[in-house]
C-alpha cells in the first residue's frame, strides 16, 4: 500500500530537533551579544578620549581628563588654573583609572593612564602611551 505524507510521530521528532537547535543557537547568540555590547561601549570610551586629544590639538589648548565611575570630566587650562569644560557620560559602565591624563596641543600626553572599563562582568583595559596611541586589551 502506498502512503502519502509523514506520520504524526515523524513531524513531532522534526519539530523537537528544530526546537533544540534554535534553543542552542539562541544561548550562543545571547552571550556573544553581551560581549559585543560591552566591546562597543569600550570603543565609545576610547572615541571620547581620542576626541579630547584631537580637540586639544585643533584648538591649541591643554586639556585634562578626570575619570569617575560612569563618566569623565574634561578640564581646560586657562589663566594657570584648570577649569571645567565638558562631561562625557557612559551610563551602565564602570570606569576605573589610575591617573588623569593631560593632553597637550602638540599631540603628546602626560600622566599616562590605564583605564578599566567594566560592564556585566566583562572587563576591558585601555592604555595610552606618550604619543597618544590608545590600545584596548
Amino acid at each position: 500500500m502506498y502512503s502519502r505524507g509523514f506520520t504524526l510521530m515523524e513531524v513531532l521528532v522534526v519539530i523537537l530537533i528544530l526546537t533544540l537547535f534554535l534553543y542552542g543557537f539562541s544561548i550562543g547568540i545571547s552571550g556573544s551579544l553581551k560581549r559585543e555590547k560591552q566591546r562597543a561601549m569600550t570603543y565609545s570610551v576610547k572615541t571620547g578620549i581620542e576626541w579630547v586629544r584631537v580637540y586639544s590639538i585643533l584648538k591649541g589648548e591643554k586639556l585634562k581628563i578626570k575619570f569617575f565611575p560612569d563618566h569623565f570630566k574634561i578640564y581646560t587650562y586657562k589663566n594657570r588654573k584648570w577649569k571645567y569644560f565638558k562631561r562625557l557620560n557612559f551610563p551602565g559602565l564602570e570606569l576605573r583609572a589610575n591617573n588623569s591624563p593631560i593632553f597637550y596641543p602638540y599631540g603628546t600626553v602626560s600622566n599616562l593612564f590605564t583605564l578599566y572599563v567594566e560592564k556585566d562582568g566583562f572587563i576591558r583595559k585601555i592604555t595610552m602611551n606618550i604619543n597618544g596611541k590608545i590600545t584596548i586589551k
